[in-house]
């Protein structure tokens, strides 16, 4: 019997792009997918709502009582073992474990479909690891994730597939530390740095399959996800960016071919909001992400120049009016 592998993500103000992203891991055959949403001002709660209701194999965990408890970088662990505890009974030895970010996406290269194939051709290992690879800059709103062939950068940071009866001492969203000894498979044939959830150097190669990192998408959509304000801060952006598109000169480049079955899975995500009835709200989450973006500008035009400093590196390499003016041009597509 096909390994079970349950997916654990944390949502905030996604609701452009969840019920993609579920899309895509459920043809992946991640299942169950606990979604845990909190601080929404969009329509990620509606989303995931509408999900549960299509699909058993969806569940939403409400967030915002441990955010009120946990309102700093604990957070998000608090949540994934929240989450975690309301599947453990489900998973049974043999049974698999991830943590994703909405804006990563789990993708094979090795011609398998599915993770349990992908797990099965590598003989059931305890743990694999997976590579960030981050696609090059796409103007396009709300591009699809994955198309034919694929340009980027090959990252170091990993995020990883565990047995769900490992005996495991640690873990965070990139790594799970077991006990004893066990057979982990590094994809990209490097092992991580001693005490770091990172591969000890830049990956030449994603290996069989890699974590397709949304990090930038379009300039607006990059201004959009600043506005939503770190959490960990009271700052009114993000800071865990250098800039538009900017990343370390020592990442190496690499172009994947992506199978033309998975790209055709994502040209069916029209049918798939249909059906499960998000494609509303997910439109409604799209217009907000536009809205968000002149907002964030326009706040960032009107900072003093003493305040805008704190913010300096994440907005690097991002044009602010034509980005702005490309966010009012994208609502008109609302309005018509």
């Amino acid at each position: 019997m096909p390994a079970t592998v349950a997916l654990l993500v944390v949502a905030s103000n996604e609701g452009a792009y969840l019920a993609e992203f579920v899309h895509h891991h459920l043809a992946m055959g991640f299942a169950p997918i606990v979604v845990v949403t909190n601080n929404c001002t969009d329509s990620t709660v509606a989303v995931t709502e509408a999900l549960t209701r299509a699909d058993p194999r969806i569940r939403r965990h409400d967030g915002d009582w441990i955010w009120q408890k946990h309102p700093s970088k604990d957070f998000q662990m608090v949540a994934y073992r929240t989450a975690l505890e309301t599947i453990r009974a489900e998973l049974g030895p043999g049974d698999y474990l991830a943590l994703l970010d909405v804006d990563e996406f789990w993708t094979p290269l090795d011609g398998t479909e599915t993770v349990q194939a992908h797990l099965a051709a590598l003989h059931h290992p305890d743990i694999v690891v997976a590579s960030w690879f981050v696609p090059d800059a796409d103007q396009t709103l709300f591009a699809p994730p994955l198309k034919l062939t694929l340009s980027g950068r090959l990252m170091p940071q990993v995020k990883s597939i565990w047995r769900a009866d490992l005996e495991i001492t640690r873990f965070n969203p990139h790594f799970a530390w077991a006990k004893g000894e066990n057979r982990t498979v590094f994809l990209a044939g490097i092992p991580l740095a001693p005490g770091t959830a990172r591969l000890a150097e830049p990956p030449t190669r994603p290996g069989d399959a890699m974590i397709v990192h949304h990090m930038f998408r379009s300039r607006v959509e990059y201004l959009a996800f600043l506005r939503r304000g770190n959490p960990t801060e009271d700052g009114a952006f993000k800071t865990n960016r250098h800039g538009y598109d900017v990343l370390p000169r020592t990442l190496n480049r690499c172009r994947v071919e992506i199978t033309p079955a998975l790209v055709a899975r994502h040209e069916a995500l029209t049918g798939f909001l249909a059906t499960t009835g998000t494609a509303e709200a997910t439109r409604e989450g799209q217009r907000q992400t536009l809205h968000r973006a002149i907002e964030g500008g326009k706040t960032y035009l009107a900072l003093p120049r003493t305040e805008r400093a704190a913010f300096k590196a994440p907005f690097r390499n991002l044009p602010l009016r034509r980005t702005i003016w490309r966010a009012r041009k994208g609502l008109k597509t609302f309005r018509d």
